[in-house]
């Protein structure tokens, strides 16, 4: 089979890389992910120049689009310097060419493409187990296992399609018993407030508390990404999403702040929380946003409250006296170090990132 390895060119072919991401992720037709609008908001308005890295492998006789690899340009304080990494999502191969190494070929050539340009490391989030080995075969490397933590407040859907529906009364009531026991109550103190607003309001704000927070909030990071309000914009802003920004606010500070979302896991209506910014992780303000989480949730008509976690985070903020289970689903941090500063900063040690869904191109 002779294939032709390009940069994608989306002005002549989108509809064929529509067609293809259609042929890969079945489950996300009729969302309004499928959508040229999804596409062009995550490939190309993104506040940079490129906006983002797109390759394809097409056959050549007859032409058709085979394979798609893509990178978003994102960027990450390690030690202080700014370094460039390359967000890979929306790895793709046609169903009747799997099984003939084009995964990896495509993965080579658009790695190699990248380092080119001068982009220190990609990173990934796969959610398929069967494509990993494919990014091993070319040089990634896993850098961390994220497990996902649950909270469940009710369990009408999660129970619907068994026998046990039939004891769904029982159970909630049972689960609000739980929530009393480890339910993280709203400080009364009267000394900070907790604020729930609009992503787009919060970021639309005409001061510099968030600046603030976020420089006390890095300097305790040794790697972090860089979310400056530009880039909040571009990743809260996809069509047909609503976030939603959670801060416990002392005075003019935040002391702590989340970035939760309404969606649903499996099927199970969830407030999935993207990002989760504490400068103590087991201080009052993480009580008090976990507290505020449950009370939003529960307002939103959510029967779990989810997030991925790093799990030593995890037991710093007492997700499990809190009443948050480690689930079976994990997900995994890989990286490839591109540069010859990425290798030498040691960006594959576990405790080096704290990562969540804010990182990925998920929820």
């Amino acid at each position: 089979m002779d294939l032709e390895f390009d940069p994608f060119n989306s002005d002549a072919s989108l509809p064929e890389q529509r067609e293809l991401f259609r042929d890969c992720f079945p489950e996300a037709c009729g969302s309004s992910v499928e959508s040229t609008g999804h596409y062009r908001w995550k490939f190309h308005s993104i506040r940079n120049e490129p906006p983002s890295y797109e390759y394809s492998v097409w056959r050549s006789n007859p032409r058709k689009l085979l394979g798609y690899y893509a990178a978003l340009p994102f960027r990450y304080s390690v030690g202080g310097s700014t370094f460039s990494c390359g967000m890979v999502c929306d790895v793709m191969t046609h169903s009747a060419a799997r099984g003939k190494g084009i995964f990896t070929k495509i993965g080579r050539y658009a790695t190699e493409d990248l380092r080119s340009k001068g982009i220190d490391f990609t990173s990934g989030y796969p959610i398929r187990p069967e494509v990993i080995p494919g990014h091993l075969k070319v040089g990634w490397e896993v850098a961390q296992e994220l497990p996902l933590y649950l909270k469940v407040l009710r369990s009408n859907a999660l129970l619907k399609s068994s026998i046990a529906r039939y004891f769904t009364g029982i159970v909630n009531v049972g689960l609000r018993l739980f929530a009393l026991l480890t339910r993280s109550r709203v400080s009364g103190s009267g000394q900070a407030r907790v604020d729930i607003e609009s992503a787009a309001d919060f970021l639309n704000r005409q001061d510099d508390r968030y600046e603030r927070f976020f420089s006390r909030w890095s300097a305790l990071r040794k790697v972090h990404l860089i979310k400056d309000r530009a880039f909040l914009r571009w990743r809260l802003g996809a069509p047909e999403s609503e976030y939603h920004v959670i801060a416990v606010v002392r005075g003019t500070d935040i002391d702590g702040m989340a970035i939760v979302r309404v969606t649903e896991l499996k099927g199970v209506p969830c407030l999935a929380v993207l990002d989760l910014m504490l400068v103590e992780e087991d201080g009052q303000a993480s009580r008090d946003l976990i507290g505020a989480m449950e009370s939003f949730a529960l307002s939103r008509s959510c029967e779990t409250i989810g997030m991925m976690i790093r799990s030593d985070r995890a037991r710093r903020a007492s997700l499990l006296w809190r009443g948050f289970v480690r689930t079976p689903f994990t997900f995994k941090l890989i990286i490839k170090l591109l540069s010859e500063r990425a290798k030498e900063a040691r960006l594959l040690d576990p405790s080096m990132f704290d990562v969540m869904w804010i990182d990925s191109d998920d929820l």
